[in-house]
């Protein structure tokens, strides 16, 4: 092998190989997984939705925060603003007995296995529209259905929780309450101030990876980081 095509083999390695693996890198340390361990240096704060309100006779604003709630769940036990205090959860709508929910339901079996390692710390809040009469037998077929960790998932009827509701209602808030909203599975990132920090469309692979991977920032603000491995 002549010094020359040894030369360029060294040259093409150095230009194209290295940037390239420098690349990968990047995005799966720090834009994919912005963080490596709780309060380090690498780590990306997550904004906060909702309309701000401004406070009286200042200039200063506050983040929305959701109105209290209270309702019981498929295993009949009451789950609260007021117990949920230091969780943070994702909250989400579906309709029973629908395409949208059976995909939902693959997505939360995955999804609290990857997160069992935070069930001191975060719930999944899902409420169910369109139930038949017996609502509470119902809820506890879709937990069975899903294998649902009683720690992590809480599915409700909406009834129970008309003052959830009223955020997908609301006009502009982040969506209506319409066939897109069902047809999506709007879920959304709720801190522990109950505050609003991510919106997802649960229908998609991509957004619910997302998600989790928000989840796990959300995490490592308050210093909660584990491994879900």
């Amino acid at each position: 092998m002549s010094k020359g095509t040894v030369n360029k083999k060294l040259i093409t390695f150095f230009v194209f190989i290295i940037p390239s693996l420098l690349c990968l890198g990047l995005y799966f340390f720090v834009i994919r997984k912005p963080f490596t361990k709780a309060n380090s240096g690498i780590f990306i704060k997550l904004p906060h939705y909702g309309p701000a309100t401004i406070q009286p006779n200042s200039a200063d604003s506050s983040f929305y925060t959701l109105p209290e709630f209270s309702f019981i769940n498929q295993n009949n036990d009451t789950v609260s603003s007021v117990n949920l205090n230091d969780k943070f959860f994702v909250l989400g709508v579906v309709k029973y007995n629908s395409t949208q929910a059976n995909q939902l339901a693959a997505q939360l079996y995955t999804l609290q296995k990857k997160l069992k390692a935070y069930k001191n710390d975060f719930q999944f809040i899902i409420l169910m529209t369109e139930l038949p009469n017996d609502s509470l037998k119902s809820l506890k077929h879709f937990a069975y259905e899903i294998h649902a960790d009683k720690k992590i998932v809480n599915l409700v009827s909406p009834i129970q929780a008309d003052s959830l509701l009223e955020i997908f209602k609301t006009p502009g808030f982040i969506q209506n309450l319409d066939e897109s909203m069902y047809e999506n599975i709007s879920l959304i990132l709720v801190d522990k101030q109950k505050q609003i920090r991510g919106h997802y469309k649960g229908v998609y692979l991509k957004e619910t990876n997302r998600m989790s991977d928000e989840i796990l920032v959300l995490a490592s603000e308050y210093g909660k980081l584990k491994s879900t491995k």
